[in-house]
Order: structure tokens, then sequence, then C-alpha cells
């Protein structure tokens, strides 16, 4: 089980772009939650150890700024990694992206 809440800053260094390593039992779910007004700007990928986009089975959106989605992860279990990218819009714009994140993990079972 994981709870993690932090305010995280993407800055134009490599490109705007962060990764956090996550190693999830087997049948977990992973809740993922992004608030603010950069929200909707910040591109989020969860990959498996391959480096293959997972979906989520459910994502919605926040009234002011910011979404969720919940992954199920299935029996594999092991390697996943959390992508962050802002993409920059202009060569003369800040690539920076400020947003709080809260990040979930919890076997399955507890939500059944």
């Amino acid at each position: 089980r994981l709870l993690v809440r932090s305010r995280m800053l993407l800055t134009d260094i490599h490109d705007g772009r962060k990764k956090i390593y996550l190693r999830p039992g087997p049948d977990s779910l992973l809740h993922l939650t992004i608030a603010s007004v950069d929200a909707g700007r910040v591109e989020v990928v969860l990959e498996d150890g391959t480096h293959h986009g997972l979906a989520p089975a459910s994502s919605w959106s926040h009234v002011g700024g910011g979404w969720s989605a919940v992954w199920f992860l299935g029996n594999e279990g092991g390697s996943t990694w959390l992508s962050f990218h802002r993409e920059h819009e202009s060569a003369l714009a800040s690539g920076c992206a400020t947003f709080d994140m809260l990040l979930q993990t919890a076997p399955r079972k507890d939500i059944t």
C-alpha cells in the first residue's frame, strides 16, 4: 500500500518530463489525481515494465481544474512507470507546470 501527496514541478530541464518508478504488488489498483489550473496541459502515461502504455479503467475531471484516473494492474504486478510531460507550445515560452498529485496503490481486494 502506498499513499503519496506531493506538489510537482515540471521544468524546462529534460524537456518538461519526469518519471516515477513503482513496483506494485500483483492484482493492485493505482489511483492518481492531478489538480491545478495546469492539469489540462500535463500529459500523464502509466507504462508497464516494457514501456507500453496502460489504459485507465476509469477517469473523470474535477471542477476547478484537474482529473483522476484508476488503473487495475492485474496479476502481473511488477515494474510500472508513471510519466509526466508538458509539451512546449512555443520556443519562447516556459515549459514549466505546477500541480498537486495524489498517488495511491493498494491491493484490489481492499475495494471489493
